[in-house]
């Protein structure tokens, strides 16, 4: 099944971080049988949830290294990272490819001194990208939601879309770049292979993006009545956002 950009949420960090060991036994994103726009209905414990769009964008985030217009290098300082040197010795980024009906891997990084660094690659091979309107982005929900060019193609590489492995090949867990604690928050990236802005609203959802060609950062975030904003604006709270490994 297709990687969802959001899961379930639980009211609690403790259940929400089981929650997302369960989903990595079943696949490395949520494979919620409700539909994309029930699954932002049934959405977590509120405030924030996040996403990043990384190229063409301005932003301060230290785990982002832009060196320059067509490369994006992610740093990832882990949160107790030194306790996972010996455990894992590369980091591989996953993103869906319709065709082989799998993940498949955009970019490896080594892992050592208690994280790592991986560059995305620009241009992004075409296998990766699908088109907008198929993609969860353009599945949005029963909103009146606008499309700048229903022929932009996209690639996500969703939250846990970052394993990690060990020398011998075993896949020890995967790394995530957000927060469990009250306000969630989680980081996505999107390729886009040209300019293209999303925006419109529904009962439960406000869509304001606009996603440069390449790697972009985008911000997701739910308010106190589970209210779904997704922006390129970066949220005003930020809380407990480290890069966490997950050990399966």
């Amino acid at each position: 099944m297709k990687n969802l950009i959001f899961k379930n949420s639980v009211a609690a960090a403790a259940q929400s971080a089981a929650m997302e060991a369960d989903t990595k036994k079943n696949g490395r994103s949520s494979t919620c049988q409700k539909s994309r726009g029930n699954i932002l209905k049934t959405a977590c414990f509120a405030l924030l949830a996040s996403v990043f769009i990384i190229s063409g964008c301005d932003d301060d985030d230290d785990s982002v290294k832009k060196s320059n217009e067509t490369t994006f290098t992610i740093v990832a300082e882990v949160e107790n990272g030194n306790s996972y040197n010996n455990l894992i010795s590369k980091v591989v980024a996953y993103g869906w490819v319709e065709a082989e009906d799998d993940d498949v891997e955009i970019a490896t990084g080594n892992y050592a001194n208690g994280g790592f660094t991986m560059t995305l690659p620009t241009p992004l091979n075409s296998k990766f990208l699908e088109n907008i309107m198929d993609s969860e982005l353009g599945e949005w929900g029963d909103g009146d939601f606008t499309y700048s060019d229903v022929n932009a193609k996209i690639c996500i590489i969703h939250k846990a879309g970052f394993e990690g492995y060990s020398s011998s090949g075993t896949n020890a867990g995967y790394f995530f770049y957000g927060s469990y604690y009250d306000p969630e928050v989680w980081v996505l990236y999107i390729y886009a292979d040209r300019s293209v802005t999303i925006s419109g609203s529904d009962d439960y959802t406000i869509l304001n993006v606009s996603l440069k060609q390449g790697w972009n950062i985008v911000y997701v975030s739910y308010d106190e009545d589970d209210i779904c904003t997704v922006s390129n604006e970066m949220p005003t709270v930020f809380v407990g956002m480290k890069w966490k490994f997950y050990a399966d």
